[in-house]
């Protein structure tokens, strides 16, 4: 996870229980002399699943992927040129089973990631009451949405308040969907409408990544196939299928060839 306005790297540790700290401005694609970890922010196991960054109140969200928890970091004072508070233990709110990667709506506070042993839950976490801020909510019990096995990455748009949830299976025959779920009645504060998925879309093999661009109204879904082909990139037009409006969410999504084995998508929001 990189955070912009610091210039800085925060990166999960695949060997050691921490999350490491680097300077964005002294290690880059030019410039390698600096790229020695400046500093670890403890977690309980190794392999933390990086999340999203709430800028508003300096807080990283990581979830411990081997337990049942997610920290929230205060960045405030862990960055790449202020690292007293990086030692610090960070709070935590217990989720369940096997956290994956947090994604945040920065317009309703809320935090959503997959989670349990067969990643087929999303845990809807209020984040206005747990920050590097405010610790007052993090004893909350989240609300969780029921989806497909396979669920292991999110993707959000704020734009439409909606959740887009990739399921590729995991015991069986693949899933092949993407869940698509309305945050209007489903946040940090409301979670009446937490017990259904608005639509399910159909898109390529084994669908693992996602990532949301609001600039062009697009959502891109990374298709592995099991590793075993060459993987397929879906795209929906959130325009048309999102949490309010599920028109366009019928039928197979445009898709095009891509490499073997495609997991994690991102979207330069700078360049369309």
């Amino acid at each position: 996870t990189v955070d912009a306005a610091t210039d800085t790297i925060y990166a999960s540790n695949n060997s050691l229980p921490d999350i490491d700290v680097f300077n964005g401005a002294t290690c880059d694609a030019t410039r390698r002399s600096g790229c020695a970890s400046l500093a670890e922010i403890p977690m309980p196991d190794s392999a933390a699943a990086m999340g999203a960054i709430d800028d508003t109140t300096d807080t990283l969200y990581a979830s411990d992927s081997y337990g049942t928890e997610v920290a929230v970091i205060n960045i405030a004072t862990c960055n790449a040129t202020d690292i007293s508070g990086c030692a610090d233990r960070p709070r935590t709110i217990d989720v369940g089973a096997e956290p994956g990667s947090p994604v945040l709506n920065p317009a309703t506070d809320t935090l959503y990631l997959p989670f349990g042993t067969s990643a087929d839950r999303i845990a809807v976490i209020n984040a206005a009451t747990c920050n590097a801020e405010v610790g007052t909510g993090c004893g909350q019990r989240p609300a969780d949405i029921d989806v497909g096995e396979g669920t292991f990455v999110l993707g959000v748009s704020a734009t439409t308040d909606t959740i887009y949830a990739p399921s590729g299976g995991i015991t069986g025959p693949s899933a092949d969907t993407v869940a698509i779920i309305s945050g209007v009645a489903c946040n940090g504060t409301d979670h009446s409408g937490c017990g259904h998925v608005a639509a399910t879309v159909q898109v390529g093999p084994d669908p693992y990544g996602v990532a949301v661009s609001d600039a062009t109204d697009t959502v891109y879904v990374a298709n592995d196939a099991d590793g075993e082909v060459p993987g397929t990139l879906s795209m929906i037009n959130e325009s048309t299928c999102n949490g309010s409006s599920t028109a366009g969410c019928g039928g197979t999504m445009t898709t095009m060839g891509i490499g073997r084995g495609p997991h994690l998508v991102v979207v330069d929001g700078s360049a369309d």
